[in-house]
């Protein structure tokens, strides 16, 4: 940091100079404490930083020699709180719904503020390198209970302040259905491999791509709604069973096949009105629509997007789909699940792409295409997988006994069986990380197609938390076919009213939120 310059008057000269500062961590008559509320007191223990200011420019001082130094002691006071409230309050109300909760410091520091950690009891939250010094924090039903908010700051010569605490009462029932659209289309879940799914932005705008039977030739169709599920605009894409859609730099990525070409196909839309903005077709040596049927997914990955360009190349593009930046091979996955940094696709019976022994397994790939490890998993069917915060990742399997496995697969691609969990048999559609380190499972309880829709949220433990199943009050046909988790909210998708039968569910399309 720059320090102010001395300037040393004589009856002779005056020498303006910048000084030298060495520092000595002080109590004493010299120093500063930093008080609750975050007020610093100079002169008591432990004290604000001693620097003291030499001269080295040579220049002689009245009633000095020149082997004297002329020092200016410059006390360095710890930072100080002048303000930390919750949600912009010391005494926030109850929050009794899922969502964020905004922690926000005001710190000043005569030399400069290095930064602002959060706290949650002894609980790290995060840290603000910058001012205004704020955090968001997610709260869901599985926070309810009450919580003591804090802040401590610390400058750039590594002394802190510690804030007031700020209490408040979370009192949130996970599982309610807060906002349910029906009846948007007629759709299908032709292969439940690539039925399509929702994304949820990070400017809480829910988009929603799926296969549309509605008209006489079928095609698919995506939909923008807002966070209440209003819908925003629809627009109708040329190509069948389409994957999941992601949201990337503003612009929405659809990716599907087509039957009849034998082509990999992907979209981009403005997230605006829908706008097909730009569009990439991959040719493939496929000798049927089958073989190429769980294509067209994509997920974001190192700031890229991967996706597959054939039915074994797995290929990453910059966002502007302009430029490859890596190929591997990966073929036959049955889903995709995004983190950070990496993401995992689960495999489903293809032979060597899975570990010795499995016909089913879970592959973790890093940013630059490399695959880390490959978990086999030993089971009957395809996993559906959601990532955890430390690496490593959740693996739900649906069996056609009346039950479920839950794996967990460590950051070093140890697999564990952690439950079997009994229903009556259920299909699982989809899982969702739910941001603390647990997850949310989808799908449909009962003969599939005739059964019901139902999302269950599960915790780090993989205990049950909440379990929803009365979207339509149990008098219809439906099903649960994606589920995702932003922003303390559940967003799911799902058919409902089925008019056909097991092997091909076609029935009216519907998005629901529910609060975590």
């Amino acid at each position: 940091m720059r320090r102010p310059s001395l300037c040393v008057l004589t009856s002779l000269a005056c020498a303006c100079f910048s000084p030298t500062v060495t520092e000595s961590e002080g109590g004493g008559s010299s120093g500063g404490s930093s008080t609750a509320g975050g007020t610093s007191t100079p002169g008591s223990e432990p004290g604000g930083s001693t620097l003291t200011a030499s001269s080295s420019s040579g220049s002689v001082d009245a009633g000095t020699t020149d082997d004297e130094d002329s020092t200016t002691a410059v006390i360095d006071e710890p930072p100080s709180f002048e303000a930390f409230n919750v949600n912009g309050s010391t005494s926030p109300p109850e929050v009794s719904q899922g969502g964020q909760v905004r922690l926000e410091a005001e710190v000043v520091d005569d030399f400069g503020v290095a930064s602002v950690e959060f706290f949650d009891g002894d609980m790290s939250l995060g840290t603000d390198a910058e001012a205004p010094y704020e955090l968001d924090v997610t709260v869901s039903s599985g926070d309810s209970g009450s919580h003591a908010y804090r802040a401590i700051a610390t400058d750039t010569a590594d002394q802190a302040a510690e804030s007031e605490s700020v209490t408040l009462s979370v009192n949130i029932i996970g599982g309610e259905i807060e906002f349910l659209r029906e009846d948007l289309f007629r759709g299908a879940d032709v292969v439940g491999l690539a039925n399509g799914g929702i994304d949820v932005s990070e400017v809480d705008r829910v988009f929603l791509a799926a296969l549309d039977v509605s008209n006489a030739v079928q095609g698919s169709i995506a939909i923008a709604f807002n966070d209440d599920l209003s819908q925003l605009w629809t627009r109708s894409l040329p190509f069948a069973t389409p994957g999941r859609p992601i949201t990337v730099d503003g612009e929405l990525l659809v990716g599907g096949i087509d039957p009849d070409a034998l082509t990999i196909e992907y979209r981009t839309l403005s997230t605006a009105d829908g706008t097909i903005e730009s569009e990439l077709v991959f040719d493939t040596d496929a000798a049927s629509s089958f073989d190429i049927v769980p294509h067209g997914l994509a997920a974001r990955l190192g700031g890229n997007i991967a996706f597959h360009t054939s039915r074994t190349n797995f290929t990453a593009y910059t966002t502007d789909l302009q430029q490859q930046q890596w190929q591997t091979t990966l073929s036959g996955f049955a889903s995709l699940t995004e983190a950070d940094e990496y993401l995992f696709a689960s495999l489903g019976d293809t032979g060597d792409d899975c570990a010795p022994g499995s016909s089913f397994c879970v592959r973790r790939i890093d940013s630059m295409g490399q695959t880390n490890w490959t978990a086999g998993l030993g089971t009957g069917r395809a996993a559906e997988v959601a990532p955890m915060p430390d690496g490593g990742a959740w693996a739900v399997v649906g069996l056609s006994e009346p039950d479920y496995q839950i794996f967990m697969i460590s950051p070093e691609g140890e697999v564990t069986l952690v439950a079997e969990v009994e229903s009556d048999p259920p299909h699982l559609a989809a899982v969702g990380a739910d941001g603390s380190g647990g997850f949310v499972l989808a799908g449909a309880e009962g003969p599939y197609g005739s059964g019901r829709a139902f999302v269950r949220r599960y915790d780090s433990e993989a205990s049950l938390v909440w379990d929803q199943p009365q979207f339509f009050n149990n008098n219809v046909d439906s099903a649960a076919l994606d589920v995702q988790v932003k922003t303390g909210a559940v967003y799911v998708y799902g058919l409902s009213n089925n008019s056909t039968d097991v092997f091909s569910f076609e029935g009216d399309a519907w998005i629901a939120r529910l609060s975590l």
